[in-house]
């Protein structure tokens, strides 16, 4: 697919124009658009992660794009319970990262099959840490696309609920980062639970996930 039907295919998609506010796991969250976002959900968000990531996403809510900087959001979620955060010390830096880098090395040929550049020479921005006060897990990795010739930056937050946890994660340029840093606010100003749904509002008898946060972070990453 070329750049030119690949824009036209997001372009015949029912997009939500901002400022709005969308669900996020039926009443658990929300995500709010601000004026000049634009926001896909349900089937049209899983096609526009077909366009612009390959593949399906199960746990897809939202796909969001902003025009300026030119930046692409994605919003998961999921509910497998209250996921722990005492295994956080446990988390392997290294190992995620020659996973994600042998994770890309095989969707290398899917992406260029679907015209999309190869996400190639990952590294840290920002190496992964927890905010225990938040319940909120970061991290931010550079990759080089070779058909555009730039770095492009993935910015990853996966912020934990009462019942399960969002996995959000920001792309764009490393050029439009160093000019617009303030999207990176956006995982933490946009997004927020619902009363009542909050990590902190956790009681006994919850269902408790059978991983923690450790874990969750280690298989998060696009297209799992």
């Amino acid at each position: 697919m070329t750049s030119a039907e690949r824009g036209r295919a997001l372009a015949g998609l029912k997009w939500i124009d901002g400022p709005a506010s969308l669900p996020i796991g039926g009443p658990a969250a929300r995500f709010d658009l601000d004026d000049g976002m634009l926001a896909v959900t349900g089937a049209d968000a899983q096609r526009a992660w077909e366009l612009l990531q390959t593949g399906t996403a199960p746990d897809l809510q939202a796909v969001i794009l902003i025009k300026e900087p030119v930046t692409a959001i994605f919003v998961m979620y999921a509910e497998p319970g209250y996921v722990r955060l005492d295994d956080w010390a446990s988390f392997n830096a290294e190992v995620y990262m020659a996973k994600l880098i042998e994770f890309n090395r095989q969707r290398t040929p899917i992406r260029e099959t679907a015209g999309l550049a190869p996400m190639l020479d990952a590294h840290w921005e920002i190496e992964p840490q927890i905010n225990r006060t938040s319940a909120v897990a970061h991290w931010a990795l550079s990759y080089f696309a070779p058909e555009k010739k730039l770095r492009a930056l993935n910015i990853m937050a996966v912020r934990l609920g009462r019942r399960g946890y969002a996995r959000l994660g920001i792309s764009l340029s490393m050029d439009n980062y160093d000019k617009h840093p303030e999207v990176s606010e956006l995982l933490e100003k946009n997004f927020r639970f619902e009363p009542g749904a909050a990590y902190a509002d956790f009681a006994p008898g919850d269902k408790v996930a059978p991983f923690g946060i450790a874990e969750l972070a280690m298989r998060t990453m696009y297209g799992e």
